[in-house]
Order: C-alpha cells, then sequence, then structure tokens
C-alpha cells in the first residue's frame, strides 16, 4: 500500500502548470496539421483531467485559488453568453473551427471583418475541443477554456505573492522568535545563569516555553550569577595579592 501511494504521488507531480499550458498549445498545434476528431477528444480529456488533477493537488496549498475557480466554473456553466465579445468574436470563431474541424478555410468567410479574425486562436481551439468532446456545439460549456487557461496563470501569482509576501503564520513566529532572542532566552552568557536556577529549585526547566510573567525569575538567575562570578572574581584578586 505505501509503495502504491508513493507511485501515485509519483506520478502526480507530473501533471503540474507546464504540463497543461503544453497540452492547449499542443491541441492548438494539431488544428493546423490534423483534422481527425479523435485527436480532438483525446487532447480534451487529457487538458480537462490534468485541470481538475492540477486543482485537487492544490487543495491544500492553494485553497482560495481552487475555491475561486470553482465558483468561476459554476458560474460559467450556468450562465448564457451575453456580451458581444464574448458571443460573437470569441465563441464565434470557436464554433466556426469546431465545424470546420481544421483552420484551412479560417480566414474564408463573408462578414470576417465582424469577428476579428486577427485575434489569437489558441483559447477558440480549446473550446472547439471541448464542444467535440461532448459531440455538438453550444454556448455554455466550450466556455470554461477560459477558466482552465486562467489556471497556470493563477497559480504562478500566487507562488510570487507567497514569495514576496510571507503568510501570517511565518511573521508570528519570526516576531515570537525575535522577542526570545531580545530577551536573552538564548543568549550564551546566560547558559550558567540557568543551570544556577535550576540547581536552585531543583528541578529543570523548559527555558524556550518561558512566559512573560516569569521574566522576573530569569533575571533574577541573572543577577545570582553576576553576583558569584564577582565574588569569584574578588577572591582570585586576593589569591594574587597574597602571592
Amino acid at each position: 500500500m505505501i509503495f502504491t501511494y508513493l507511485n501515485v504521488n509519483k506520478i502526480l507531480d507530473y501533471f503540474n502548470v507546464t504540463l497543461l499550458l503544453l497540452l492547449i498549445f499542443f491541441n492548438y498545434l494539431i488544428y493546423f496539421i490534423l483534422d481527425t476528431k479523435s485527436y480532438f477528444i483525446f487532447f480534451s480529456i487529457l487538458i480537462l483531467s490534468t485541470f481538475l488533477i492540477i486543482l485537487f493537488k492544490n487543495l491544500k496549498s492553494n485553497f482560495y485559488i481552487v475555491l475561486i475557480l470553482l465558483l468561476m466554473l459554476l458560474i460559467s456553466l450556468g450562465s448564457p453568453v451575453a456580451d458581444w465579445d464574448a458571443r460573437s468574436i470569441w465563441l464565434f470563431n470557436a464554433k466556426r473551427i469546431f465545424y470546420n474541424q481544421n483552420l484551412a478555410s479560417y480566414t474564408n468567410y463573408l462578414g470576417s471583418e465582424f469577428s476579428h479574425l486577427d485575434y489569437p486562436i489558441l483559447i477558440q481551439t480549446l473550446s472547439a475541443s471541448l464542444a467535440t468532446l461532448i459531440g455538438k456545439w453550444n454556448e455554455v460549456f466550450p466556455k470554461i477554456s477560459s477558466i482552465i487557461f486562467a489556471l497556470p496563470a493563477m497559480l504562478v501569482i500566487s507562488k510570487i505573492i507567497k514569495k514576496l509576501c510571507p503568510d501570517a503564520n511565518a511573521i508570528k513566529h519570526k516576531s515570537q522568535t525575535f522577542e526570545k532572542e531580545k530577551r536573552g532566552y538564548r543568549l550564551p552568557g546566560l547558559f550558567r545563569a540557568r543551570q544556577l536556577f535550576e540547581t536552585y529549585f531543583g528541578c529543570k526547566i523548559d527555558w524556550m516555553q518561558i512566559t512573560d510573567t516569569e521574566i522576573k525569575l530569569e533575571i533574577e538567575a541573572e543577577r545570582i550569577a553576576e553576583s558569584e562570578q564577582e565574588i569569584m572574581l574578588d577572591a582570585y584578586h586576593e589569591s594574587l595579592d597574597e602571592t
């Protein structure tokens, strides 16, 4: 069972942002080369599977991004297309690619000036492949191509933000560590004072868990150590004077 779990994790590591972008790009390229429906279905299945696996892998580390994308998917699949650009440019061009199953005649039709054929068609080819997967064209399901394409960008931006802006827990941990070092909990000079204090009370003290109410005790221990050092130093000087 352990080996199976490790093997599954190792396989899942290959499903990342780079793979998703490569699949989207290859899906775009095959429209220039092939006109076989099975290839479009194959790539759409791979892209959808990779997208869902990446969402699952980032469920803990990027929970809010996954939540936002799932909400976007819900809104996209539950709403009609009303805007001109979405309906008459992006989805219309994707619809033409879907019915032609290639890009050979993409620029040859009347009224092309209204649908902006000079726009990039990377997302349109993905929309066409998704429509091929369900076997017919509609203006709802192919819309999720933009959400699939947004996933890599959102994860990369999240990674950059985490590097530039540490999370609250990391800041709190660094602040607590700084306070402990400032109070002298880790200073080598207090090692002897801690030993004396523990010897005096006859118990072991976890100095890393010390609270603010116990600071006076450590200060007292430091004072005892300093007094002991002064006594030992005076005795040493007296012995030198006698010799």
